[in-house]
């Protein structure tokens, strides 16, 4: 049962540091408390745990425009971040977590601001048919978090420009780019700032869990620069990937999915998997699984059906059957 609901309100824009902030708030957070992070970034592109960031964004650009790169913990889709945007995080232990006591919350805030939003599927959040948040989920063995975006103020431009989704993500959707599908929410408020947002979501907090918001203010500033070291670095950001025999590529009920396989005397020697599925262990599962295996379809499906549920493995086969053609 959930005692206290505390907040913590960060105003620094380092894109590593509130990373970092967001797991050790994770690692620390005790059992009866949820903690509500209000955070923001400039001018970055984060990505999913298991994306290719070459894959998501145009690096030129972001090169030339100074843009920063980072990858979360959880999964899903590629996004960016700027002052416009505000970032919320719920983090609490497994217990109490409750996504949809959580998603209250934002559709309260929001109504508080005199907007109308509704859930869209598993993880947008919309009004007037538009996106203007995405939502984002990590679990460990005792606590969880769920993070999303909230878009007030955002340079809309900045989105198109950078971000290189597969189309067929966009065409799943019924739109014909990224700036068709997403709105501010200043677009339906005019007064609405980020700074009031952070209000209404401490207050919307309140009025949810039934308790008076206090402040946090227990962060491990040691740990927090280890952290923020870890995300900051290349190798974390830009993972390698590595040579391949065989890529195979689709869009699948779960979200796109790269596989990329290297084979040696007709062995799975090596697997790299690339996707925005929401479920950030998947990647890990599907390499696990093919690691070893003879690489032949027959094989590739009985491994596979050992972990995964039967659709999902037909999925799969039919993409590399598709792909190998």
């Amino acid at each position: 049962m959930i005692e206290k609901l505390l907040v913590l309100n960060n105003f620094s824009t380092n894109c590593y540091e509130n990373l970092a902030i967001e797991e050790q708030l994770l690692r620390t957070v005790d059992e009866k408390s949820v903690i509500l992070y209000l955070w923001q970034n400039e001018n970055t592109i984060v990505i999913g745990k298991n994306q290719n960031p070459l894959a998501e964004c145009d690096i030129n650009k972001i090169k030339e425009d100074g843009v920063y790169v980072a990858r979360r913990l959880s999964g899903g889709g590629a996004v960016f971040h700027d002052k416009g945007n505000l970032n919320f995080t719920f983090i609490t232990s497994k217990e109490n977590y409750n996504q949809q006591m959580q998603l209250e919350v934002i559709k309260k805030a929001c109504a508080l601001a005199g907007i109308k939003a509704e859930v869209s599927g598993r993880n947008d959040i919309l009004v007037d048919s538009k996106k203007f948040s995405g939502n984002a989920f990590y679990h460990t063995k005792n606590a969880a978090y769920h993070h999303g975006t909230l878009l007030i103020d955002s340079d809309i431009n900045k989105i198109q420009n950078y971000l290189t989704p597969d189309i067929s993500k966009l065409q799943a959707k019924g739109v014909k780019s990224v700036k068709a599908r997403v709105i501010n929410l200043k677009e339906i408020k005019k007064d609405l700032t980020t700074d009031k947002m952070r209000g209404y979501l401490q207050l919307a907090a309140e009025e949810v869990y039934q308790l008076k918001a206090a402040p946090f203010n227990e962060l491990d500033k040691e740990q927090i620069k280890e952290l923020t070291k870890f995300y900051s670095s290349k190798s974390y950001v830009f993972e390698t990937p590595i040579p391949f025999t065989a890529i195979f590529k689709g869009r699948l009920s779960l979200g796109s999915f790269e596989l990329r396989f290297l084979i040696r005397r007709e062995k799975i020697v090596d697997l790299q998997v690339f996707t925005d599925a929401l479920d950030d262990k998947i990647s890990e599962k599907l390499k696990n699984s093919l690691l070893g295996v003879t690489y032949n379809i027959l094989d590739m499906e009985k491994a596979l059906k050992d972990d995964f549920q039967t659709d999902f493995v037909k999925e799969i086969i039919n993409m590399v059957k598709k792909s190998a053609k």
